[in-house]
Parts: structure tokens; C-alpha cells; sequence
């Protein structure tokens, strides 16, 4: 955590994306996750959604072009406050470049054989541009695959800090997710109930935006019925505070007595205790 007295880091823009899919012959869904490598800074060793900061070609005139329905952006329009439209544009364009980044699934039309995604993907983490990379496959991107689901915005005693839309998006059938082997050492598909067992016996770790959002998408049934909540709702914006109580470090959420958002966007428990001090 920052030093006491120290002004927090501005918060930089990032998306994330829960890639989603039916359980084969059963009810429920299951989630992409991805473990970040060990020696990355922020959540190392994690598992995560596949997700990073906005970069500057997701702003490009280039990139913007590769997309197929710009008349759906009006539903990505709903960030809040410090997002205007152009803003979730970049969102959701940095959410579809990172989930092919991470997870290797291009959310669009005109997607070529896997050999050639797996080509352009390998070029695409050594450095060149998306939007060039796009215009030579062909490819069109599709901001309707695309759900917004929640904000969250990391607290204000962490060194770096990320303000996150997250969103939900059905695995796109004749694609394979595969982690990228660099940023990310591993990835799997989980059911939301098995990941958060497995955080319980300590098997893997989880953020508390990741566990909080898998325990949401636990209680839905189908994907259909995830991407249906999603659309439901104005995407709450969580944006917790750590701080010390008595011996204990708490993670407190808006809503609670002790945290100056007074409205209640989670539902639950206002607090969590991260750890004795």
C-alpha cells in the first residue's frame, strides 16, 4: 500500500472480459481464467480475466474502422462519470484486443483459420499494431459480443491503480482459448463454483474484483441468462478502500458507514477482512 498522507495515483483506464460458455450437457456456465506470470508487479501469480490497461491504438482512427455495428456503441455508453463515449470506445476495443492477446479468441466477423489467428497473435504480442493486423486479415470487430457488466476501480492506497470496466462475452463457437504463454503462464476454463473452491483451499488466488464477480456469474444458469444480467442493469461501479481496523486490514465497499459512497452497489456484505495485521 501508498505511504499515509501521499496523493494516490490516478487511476489508468483498463477493461477485462469474462469469456464465457454453457456447461456441456448440464446447467450452468464456465469462465476463461488466466494465471499472470509471478514477476509481474500487479497480480502476479493471480488468476485473472483475460484484461489490460487502454493503450493508444485502441484510440486510433485505424483500429475504429475495423469495427462492423459502431451503432451498438450507444450501449457501451454507460461507464459514468470520467467516461464519455468516446472513452468506451477505447474500452471496449482494448477489452477485444486483450482478450485475443491473453486468450487468443478474436471477438468479430471475417475471423480466418485458427493457423492465421495464432500468426497475427504472435505478431501482435512482439509489438505490431491491432488495427494494422485487423486490415490485413480481413477481420471486423463486433462491439455487440460485448456486454458491460461492472467498474471497478482499485483502491486508493495501492501503488498502481486501474479504473476497470469489466465485461461478459460468450466464447465465440470455432475459436480455442489458449493462454499467450508470456504475461500469462497459464489458462483454464472454470466453472465459477470450482474456482472459488479452489481459492477456498488455497489452490489458487484471486483478486477480490475477480472473486466477487465469479460469485455473480455462479448464480446464473446459462450464458444466455449472464449476458441477460449484464444487460439488465446500469454496470455498478465498486470502487473498494483498504484500510486498517483495530487488527485487522479491511477491504470496505461503497455503502458501508465507512466509506464516503454512501449507496450500496454490491450486494452482501459492505466489508471484508483481507488479513490479521
Amino acid at each position: 500500500m501508498g505511504e499515509q498522507g501521499e496523493t494516490p495515483p490516478v487511476p489508468k483506464p483498463a477493461a477485462t472480459v469474462m469469456l464465457i460458455r454453457d456447461v456441456e450437457g448440464d446447467e450452468g456456465i464456465e469462465v476463461f481464467l488466466v494465471q499472470r506470470h509471478g514477476k509481474i508487479g500487479f497480480m502476479g501469480g493471480m488468476h485473472v480475466f483475460p484484461g489490460g490497461k487502454v493503450c493508444d491504438d485502441d484510440r486510433s482512427a485505424d483500429l475504429r474502422a475495423r469495427v462492423e455495428d459502431m451503432d451498438a456503441l450507444a450501449a457501451h455508453d454507460v461507464w459514468g462519470e470520467g467516461f464519455d463515449g468516446d472513452d468506451a470506445l477505447a474500452l471496449a476495443l482494448a477489452a477485444v484486443r486483450e482478450t485475443f492477446e491473453e486468450a487468443g479468441v478474436l471477438l468479430g466477423s471475417a475471423v480466418p483459420d485458427r493457423a492465421t489467428l495464432e500468426r497475427a497473435r504472435g505478431r501482435l504480442l512482439g509489438g505490431e499494431p491491432f488495427s494494422a493486423l485487423l486490415g490485413e486479415l480481413g477481420a471486423r470487430l463486433s462491439l455487440s459480443l460485448l456486454t458491460p457488466f461492472s467498474r471497478w476501480i482499485t483502491p486508493d492506497s495501492e501503488p498502481a491503480r486501474f479504473d476497470t470496466a469489466f465485461y461478459v462475452a460468450r466464447a465465440p463457437l470455432g475459436q480455442r482459448a489458449e493462454h499467450d504463454q508470456r504475461e500469462v503462464v497459464g489458462g483454464d476454463w472454470f466453472t465459477p463454483g470450482v474456482a472459488l473452491e479452489a481459492l477456498e483451499r488455497g489452490e489458487i488466488r484471486l483478486a477480490p474484483p475477480t472473486s466477487r464477480t465469479l460469485q455473480d456469474l455462479a448464480e446464473t444458469a446459462s450464458v444466455d441468462a449472464a449476458v441477460a444480467l449484464a444487460g439488465s442493469r446500469r454496470p455498478p461501479l465498486i470502487a473498494p478502500l483498504i484500510r486498517e481496523i483495530g487488527d485487522e486490514l479491511v477491504l470496505i465497499y461503497p455503502g458501508d458507514p465507512d466509506h464516503p459512497m454512501r449507496e450500496q452497489t454490491l450486494a452482501g456484505p459492505t466489508r471484508r477482512v483481507l488479513r490479521k495485521l
